[in-house]
């Protein structure tokens, strides 16, 4: 894919997002993640098909809270690094 058609994708992939399209959002973020973008691009979750306004436990994968998430990151700094959530999108 073009750097333009990536452009274009990544573009109507915003619109759809900003008019509140689940529907939408997530068949575009499916086609910009296997177009090459970083899963972190996504405004969507894959695995629930809702927005990504959430994060998964990494052991049982039920849905936590962001902050839940982020404690769960901190409290384990060897495993995760100083600095996992840096750009969370929150709606």
């Amino acid at each position: 894919m073009s750097a333009a058609a990536f452009e274009d994708l990544l573009e109507q992939r915003d619109r759809a997002s900003a008019a509140g399209d689940l529907s939408e959002t997530l068949t575009l973020d499916t086609q910009l993640e296997d177009a090459g973008a970083a899963a972190d691009v996504r405004e969507t979750c894959h695995d629930c098909q809702s927005w990504s306004d959430h994060a998964h436990h990494p052991h049982t994968g039920s849905r936590i809270t962001l902050d839940e998430y982020a404690a769960h990151c901190a409290a384990r700094p060897a495993i995760y690094g100083p600095a996992v959530i840096t750009d969370w999108r929150r709606r």
